[in-house]
């Protein structure tokens, strides 16, 4: 399982983009939250019950995604500070190759 919160602040727009991927009795499952910081966040699933390959495809697309779109891990916000370097590990095989929020946050950098 991943937990990922982007962030994005422009003018009076202060806002956070939250992606989980979820596992439960052998289904996958990509959730996510948005929202003003600091106000309760709207969210949903972006891919329910799936295989563990598809749910991973979908959590990284929106991270791309959402990074394109100016959102960055470090909380100022700062629209182009994170560029993604390299994909995020492969699905899980193998207990040493397990997906946590700090593998993921290696996976994108944050750049001055």
């Amino acid at each position: 399982m991943a937990d990922i919160v982007l962030y994005f602040t422009s003018g009076n727009s202060d806002k956070e983009y939250r992606l989980q991927l979820l596992h439960s009795h052998n289904q996958w499952s990509v959730a996510f939250q948005y929202g003003r910081r600091g106000s309760a966040n709207a969210g949903g699933f972006k891919v329910r019950d799936t295989s563990e390959a598809k749910a991973r495809q979908v959590y990284e697309k929106y991270i791309r995604e959402k990074v394109r779109e100016g959102y960055t891990l470090e909380e100022s916000g700062n629209p182009g500070s994170t560029t993604i370097e390299r994909p995020l590990p492969p699905p899980m095989g193998r207990p040493s190759q397990t997906l946590s929020s700090q593998t993921c946050t290696t996976s994108i950098k944050a750049t001055r």
